[in-house]
């Protein structure tokens, strides 16, 4: 990661689809002159780092950054702690005779946690005007976990076994064109969420002799294509941008329970979105940047369509540098919100996470108005 910025509210309207803030992630670019390799060491994991050129034109570079975690063959002492505050925080205590905070290894399992992520990019810059990126993504996280629990003074055992999976890939392509004072940035992406869950719990009554097991099967993914074209002109004081974005968007939710009942939905959501704003400097420490979004969204569940909508976001910024070292901020504008995390997923209860969009009906569009005003020094 190059940087990382966080837009708490009161984005121009180049941003768009989340009713809050923005977590804006700039990857950085691999050496074009050097090679570099680079190893890194935690109380969790390994990671390594290479970054060489391509060629000797020092106009192209790779990245390739791989992490794996040993927490499913050393268990740290930064490790233990933090398993076993999640666990304390998450399993309710049903023995009587249980202290109030479990150490989960001195039980009969030990838990089965890894983790691991994978990123590589190819940078080119034939010249001062083409810029070209092409990155890929890969992550999985994995929990098994098996732990018992007694109550009523014994009469009852719970035995649960848990098999949690999760996990991302994407692939991204990014072209920008300067010329002058004019700009154009041009990204095309895909990404895939995946979650899975798997339990197999059993209670026990010792007095009677009855034995309940239940079991489930979860399996859920969030699918996003993603296009977006920002073209710009700088022109005395102005800085124009009109820019489309388009989100293709799917969900696939998959249950079994104990009834051999299997369910499955699915939903896919087509957004399409035209903005115009204007980064106008007014005088040479204040900044006006008004802006419009306009968007389109359709939404279908099963092959019914559900919903045809469309809004309008109307944005304005204000930036006022009092001093060198003091500036004024005010900004407002309405923000929509179509995709939603109805759910999130429990490690340690059995509940898998849960995306959902907005159809109109159980789940209508949201939005917010923000009005924000700072002074920082």
């Amino acid at each position: 990661i190059k940087n990382m910025r966080i837009h708490k509210g009161g984005m121009d309207a180049s941003f768009g689809g989340r009713s809050a803030g923005w977590v804006e992630i700039t990857g950085k670019e691999g050496n074009r002159y050097t090679p570099k390799l680079q190893l890194d060491l935690s109380m969790l994991s390994l990671g390594l780092l290479f970054e060489s050129p391509i060629g000797k034109s020092e106009k192209a570079s790779v990245l390739v950054a791989f992490r794996r975690s040993y927490t499913d063959q050393l268990f740290t002492p930064l490790f233990r702690k933090l398993f076993n505050t999640s666990y304390n925080s998450s399993i309710a205590v049903v023995d009587d005779d249980a202290p109030n905070e479990v150490d989960i290894f001195e039980r009969e399992s030990d838990p089965d946690f890894r983790f691991f992520d994978l990123i590589t990019k190819v940078s080119l810059r034939p010249n001062k005007d083409h810029s070209v990126q092409l990155s890929a993504f890969r992550g999985r996280d994995k929990l098994g976990f098996t732990y018992f629990l007694s109550s009523d003074q014994g009469r009852y055992n719970y035995a649960y076994n848990d098999d949690n999976s999760w996990g991302s890939d994407g692939i991204g392509a990014r072209w920008q064109w300067n010329k002058g004072d004019f700009r154009l940035k041009t990204s095309i992406g895909y990404s895939i969420y995946r979650s899975s869950l798997f339990s197999n719990d059993t209670i026990t009554d010792i007095l009677f002799g009855l034995e309940e097991v239940n079991k489930g099967e979860f399996d859920n993914s969030l699918e996003d294509g993603r296009l977006h074209v920002d073209a710009a002109q700088s022109y005395k004081n102005h800085d124009v941008h009109l820019g489309i974005q388009a989100n293709d968007i799917r969900t696939l939710r998959k249950s079994l329970g104990n009834s051999n009942r299997f369910e499955e939905s699915n939903q896919k959501s087509n957004e399409v979105t035209l903005y115009l704003l204007d980064r106008w400097s007014l005088t040479k420490g204040i900044k006006l940047v008004p802006g419009l979004r306009a968007t389109y969204y359709a939404q279908e569940e099963d092959d019914v369509k559900n919903l045809n909508e469309f809004w309008l976001e109307p944005r304005l910024n204000l930036t006022a540098k009092v001093s060198e070292k003091s500036t004024f901020k005010l900004g407002t504008g309405r923000y929509y919100q179509a995709i939603h995390r109805l759910r999130t997923q429990s490690l340690l209860l059995n509940s898998p996470d849960l995306w959902s969009m907005s159809d109109g009906k159980s789940l209508p569009l949201t939005y917010s108005d923000h009005f924000i005003g700072g002074f920082t020094w």
